[in-house]
């Protein structure tokens, strides 16, 4: 989960991969009435740069109208999907002759809260979780725990640290050959 700027470029030109990143509760970030806030003019100077990161940004709002106007010029807004049902929605696009429906759209595996709003601000803040348990003790050692308050015994941490970079190591050699 990425919910600020900072982190968002980091994640962003911290790899060659193809990315995705779907910012929720665009009206509440990038709304309209505030079209040159800090966030808006940061986003706007991103997306200009997101070809180049290997990624794609899908912005999700409520009212597609009250976002930024920025956000929907044919040079950044490839299509509008509208929500139909929960089931069923149409793809609105200059790259096509006529709307595109989908339907029997299965409903998401992510686990979330329909009634908090996705966070997004300028700098982060506040403490980093991950919902993989290893990560986060990584995450946490990295930032100065040491293994003893992380109530680990040094071999834990040495195999937690050989399976992050094992892991991560065979990903990039599995992209390089592919590129």
């Amino acid at each position: 989960m990425i919910s600020d700027m900072i982190s968002l470029k980091q994640w962003l030109y911290g790899s060659t991969k193809r990315k995705l990143y779907i910012l929720d509760e665009a009206n509440i970030h990038l709304p309209s009435r505030r079209a040159m806030s800090g966030k808006s003019v940061e986003f706007v100077k991103l997306l200009a740069e997101v070809s180049k990161a290997h990624a794609r940004i899908i912005v999700i709002a409520q009212d597609v109208f009250s976002i930024d106007k920025m956000f929907l010029e044919d040079i950044w807004c490839r299509g509008v999907f509208v929500k139909e049902s929960l089931k069923n929605a149409q793809l609105f696009s200059t790259e096509l002759i006529r709307p595109y429906t989908f339907s029997g759209i299965p409903p998401t595996t992510i686990k979330f809260d329909p009634y908090a709003i996705a966070p997004f601000t300028e700098k982060p803040s506040g403490k980093v979780f991950f919902k993989d348990s290893d990560k986060q003790v990584l995450w946490d050692w990295s930032h100065g725990k040491s293994y003893k308050q992380l109530n680990l015994h040094a071999m834990q941490l040495n195999r937690l640290v050989r399976k992050y970079v094992r892991e991560n190591l065979e990903n990039d050699v599995h992209i390089s050959h592919t590129q």
